[in-house]
């Protein structure tokens, strides 16, 4: 349970739950789940006529993979939806993709009727919730990948030493699973909060618009937060840090620059004195407008000029509005992807009445990587709380990078939405150097006329309209609509190789439900599509 009623109370209580989830590669028992639902949430509710309800989302490994449910398995879940409507509880079931287990939502006794979309499954046509489609889903939702980094602090203990762990997630593509690696070790708990290890090249860039005015103090002891964790030395973090605003005489022409230097990169290795002077900015009086793209412009220059080679970089952005200078943005991030820099956006809300946080800019400017660099806060006084966080995360993405990434052949893939008619086309892979070094690589295009995005259904990745492409088997296109048409039956099975074997194959290597290779598969026909048969189903 990530959160019961009590825990939930505002929307942000209900996200940071769901940020508490984590990917497992282990099978997901549905009776069970339900039966958690109904004994530790639903009889917590109110009593009626309070409407109750349970909503069961559930993807469904390839059809290739499951031979299908028993009928004790289905059986089981059965008699949890009882128990659940015994509590006068109504029963919503969504399937996601083209591929989930009709029986496992069909069985479901709530369910007097259902309709069959493209890949969702809306069972129930009472009005509590409404009717869902898979075309509106996917390119306008948020995804979360299978892609983490994090780094946790125990407590102190008597000994003077604390335990940090460190887990990395990814999508394993060789394996098609998600795969989880934690290592733990022992630390001096006066030296916890500085990150060993640390090698990058980091810009950190504060709004200083004049918006910002009244918080800007909570904006720099924030930037303060981040700075005391770095490894500031000269074989490890080189750290530059500066404000952005600017007034415009005409485009591209300023009475003020865009951009302000106060701790040039690669020059400062004190931290007392670079902490020294991002206390002093919160002194400045010198706010201006929101002139994002032409200080990323600048920043970009400063990498490029002053930055090491196969080093991480990154830049940190914290800002409260829109940029005033939308087109140079989007050609600026285009240029920073392109050139393997990382971009971190934190998104508060603005205290001007009137004033708007562009939620596409942001997206635009951390994708592929938005669930995990996009940060958006409600109140600027939550700043410090999330530079303490982030501290965090920062000590594992500035790390070399884990050889298990290039080993695993991990790949993003992310399509912007529209932007100022363009839209742009990011990917991100990890491969080793000629030292057998993993390093992070960026591709980037912009297409100059927006085109319909859709969404595959197993892997979330992103799709052009016209695009045709293939998946553990199943053939999917991508109409001029932004509909994923999927496949009516799948016509071949997934060898333990992520092959494609035909109807009639000789026996072949697979793998069961759990991922575990099995010998002696077979391929065979039923009712018209493919269905594997492992040797040992169970």
């Amino acid at each position: 349970v990530l959160a019961n009623f009590d825990d939930v109370t505002s929307l942000s209580d209900f996200n940071s739950a769901v940020d508490r989830l984590t990917m497992s590669s282990e099978r997901a028992e549905i009776s069970k789940g339900i039966k958690l639902a109904w004994e530790s949430v639903l009889n917590k509710a109110r009593a009626a006529p309070t409407p109750r309800l349970l909503a069961l989302v559930k993807d469904r490994q390839c059809a290739e993979r499951i031979t299908g449910s028993s009928d004790a398995e289905l059986a089981s879940i059965e008699s949890e939806v009882a128990a659940v409507r015994s509590m006068e509880s109504a029963v919503h079931a969504v399937g996601i993709g083209g591929l989930w287990n009709r029986p496992f939502l069909e069985q479901l006794p709530a369910l007097q009727e259902h309709e069959q979309g493209y890949g969702v499954r809306q069972v129930s046509k009472q009005k509590i919730m409404p009717a869902i489609n898979l075309q509106k889903l996917g390119a306008d939702e948020e995804k979360k990948s299978c892609s983490k980094m994090e780094r946790s602090l125990g407590a102190c203990k008597a000994d003077g030493n604390l335990l940090i762990s460190e887990t990395l997630q990814f999508f394993d593509r060789k394996k098609q699973s998600c795969v989880t690696h934690t290592e733990k070790h022992k630390v001096d708990c006066s030296r916890a909060i500085e990150c060993e290890n640390q090698v990058g090249d980091v810009m950190i860039m504060l709004d200083q618009s004049s918006t910002v005015r009244s918080k800007y103090r909570t904006i720099t002891n924030s930037a303060r937060e981040l700075i005391k964790s770095m490894n500031i030395e000269p074989k490890n973090v080189h750290l530059g840090v500066t404000y952005f605003n600017g007034l415009q005489f005409a485009p591209g022409v300023f009475y003020s620059e865009s951009l302000k230097v106060k701790v040039a990169i690669g020059e400062e290795f004190n931290k007392q004195a670079i902490l020294k002077i991002v206390d002093e900015m919160a002194n400045t009086t010198d706010f201006g407008h929101t002139y994002t793209g032409d200080a990323l412009v600048k920043v970009g220059a400063i990498l490029e000029s002053k930055g090491r080679r196969n080093v991480n970089k990154a830049i940190i952005v914290i800002t409260d509005g829109s940029s005033d200078d939308p087109k140079v943005l989007f050609n600026a991030v285009s240029v920073l992807k392109s050139r393997g820099v990382t971009i971190y956006a934190i998104g508060v809300k603005p205290l001007s009445e009137g004033a708007i946080l562009n939620l596409e800019e942001l997206k635009m400017m951390t994708a592929p990587e938005s669930d995990k660099n996009l940060f958006l806060l409600e109140k600027f006084d939550q700043l410090k709380d999330w530079a303490k966080k982030f501290s965090l995360q920062l000590c594992m993405e500035l790390k070399p990078l884990s050889p298990e990434l290039c080993s695993a052949d991990v790949q993003f893939k992310s399509v912007s939405s529209c932007f100022k008619s363009k839209m742009q086309v990011t990917f991100i892979s990890f491969k080793y150097d000629e030292t057998r070094k993993c390093i992070k690589h960026f591709k980037n295009r912009i297409l100059k006329k927006c085109k319909a995005t859709c969404v595959d259904p197993i892997d979330g990745s992103d799709h052009l309209e016209g695009e045709f492409w293939t998946n553990m088997c199943h053939e999917f296109r991508c109409d001029r609509s932004g509909n994923t048409i999927l496949p009516t039956t799948a016509k071949k099975c997934v060898a333990a190789d992520f092959s494609c074997k035909p109807i009639g194959a000789a026996p072949f290597r697979c793998r069961n439900i759990d991922g575990e290779k099995r010998e002696n598969c077979q391929c065979i026909d039923k009712d018209g599509e493919a269905m594997l048969v492992v040797d040992n189903p169970n």
